[in-house]
């Protein structure tokens, strides 16, 4: 009975933090933006590729209706793609655009971190200005209101995230697997980044950011000694105090196409929060990013603590969640009150979870007004509630076996 009143109290709890994020979603996505001094700063859109041979000549052509005099887009290519497709198709596209630069970081070991710092290296050579820095994908679509709004917006105490929004999909594994990503990126993500009445630990995601390059060197440049590099840049800029605006736009962003790709990519993201005292061990002993200086701890033990163990509380919830509240409680529920408490359980848990894919579904819908967005209902919510804690099963297998790596990481099929 113990136990199950302390599952109880926790899917309560649950259940308050997701509506009041919701509401905070809501405000920020259905309001008009908030408009304050316009920084005219030198703005870099920094986009890494590899092996994006698919879809570079959209992504070119995509992005030539942002720039201008003071808006370049820096294309980063690697030599880890050793035909040199993506670059050699990039430079054929480009043509001689003055607004796009095409760079190729010049060595076969290193990720996505490496790439960005190589563009920053690079841009400190031709620009001595605080520029802005914006970190898109390679599949990200941009508008004209996104840049607007980091203009309008962006400080050099703070930075930008823009959240991303899936489209639907009729397989349905897959389709359940979107309505989660959408209601994480607007009720846990922004919702949660939107929230003044809670001191959460935000997070960035590593695409749709905008910062000031002072900020960014302030916190000693994206990391290129973890496996991946936007959880520790949050965490950093939590304990500096740079705080992390949301977007009140989405970035429409594509999925992966079979539930084997959704794993290992889950898998790869799962190492953000698993490796949270990782970050707090590197931050304290102020340990150089590579070549990067990373002067940043100032003492305060007990706030660094605290962030990193609220980023590692989000490594237990993506792990266990459903393994508490659904099999625990449900196993609990049955053993005291028969197969009544059991099936009260699972709606419970059914309900908490369509209730909020839909209600994310539809700030989406109306923000977007896309018209191949679908919602399709009574799915599987509760089998793919056991495929999301298969990613965070994978890369303890992985980490046991070695391979768990920054040379080994995952990329994403497109």
């Amino acid at each position: 009975m113990t136990i199950f009143i302390i599952i109880t109290i926790l899917f309560i709890i649950d259940y308050i933090c997701n509506f009041i994020n919701y509401l905070y979603a809501r405000k920020l996505y259905l309001s008009d933006p908030i408009k304050t001094k316009k920084d005219n700063s030198n703005m870099y859109l920094i986009i890494p590729v590899y092996k994006e041979e698919r879809i570079i000549k959209e992504l070119i052509n995509n992005f030539k209706k942002v720039v201008n005099k003071n808006i370049k887009v820096v294309i980063v290519a690697t030599k880890k793609e050793k035909n040199n497709l993506t670059y050699n198709l990039a430079k054929k596209y480009i043509a001689d655009n003055p607004n796009f630069i095409l760079l190729k970081y010049d060595k076969e070991k290193g990720i996505m971190a490496n790439q960005l710092n190589y563009a920053i290296d690079y841009i400190d050579t031709i620009d001595k200005s605080n520029y802005i820095v914006g970190i898109y994908n390679a599949d990200s679509l941009i508008k004209k209101e996104h840049i607007d709004f980091v203009r309008y917006n962006i400080k050099d105490n703070n930075c930008i995230q823009q959240y991303s929004y899936f489209k639907s999909n009729k397989k349905l594994i897959i389709n359940d697997a979107i309505k989660w990503q959408n209601r994480w990126s607007v009720i846990f993500e922004a919702g949660r980044c939107n929230n003044k009445l809670l001191n959460n630990m935000n997070y960035v995601i590593g695409h749709g950011l905008f910062i000031k390059s002072s900020s960014l060197k302030k916190c000693g440049y994206f990391s290129e000694d973890t496996i991946n590099e936007d959880a520790i840049l949050g965490v950093i800029l939590n304990y500096l105090d740079i705080k992390i605006i949301p977007m009140p736009y989405f970035e429409k962003a594509d999925f992966v196409l079979s539930i084997k790709e959704y794993i290992k990519q889950q898998s790869s993201w799962w190492n953000g929060p698993k490796q949270a005292f990782k970050y707090f061990k590197i931050i304290i002993n102020n340990q150089n990013n590579n070549k990067y200086r990373r002067d940043i701890y100032n003492g305060n033990f007990i706030k660094l603590f605290i962030i990193c163990f609220k980023l590692f509380l989000h490594a237990i919830y993506w792990l266990m969640g459903i393994y508490i509240l659904l099999f625990l409680y449900g196993y609990i529920a049955y053993k005291i009150y028969g197969i009544t408490g059991l099936i009260i359980v699972i709606m419970l848990n059914y309900i908490n979870l369509e209730l909020w894919d839909y209600l994310a579904y539809r700030i989406i819908k109306k923000k977007t007004n896309d018209q191949s967005l679908k919602y399709f209902l009574l799915k599987t919510p509760l089998t793919f509630y056991l495929v999301h804690s298969l990613g965070p099963i994978l890369n303890i297998l992985k980490s046991i076996t070695g391979t768990n790596t920054i040379n080994k990481k995952y990329k994403t099929v497109r």
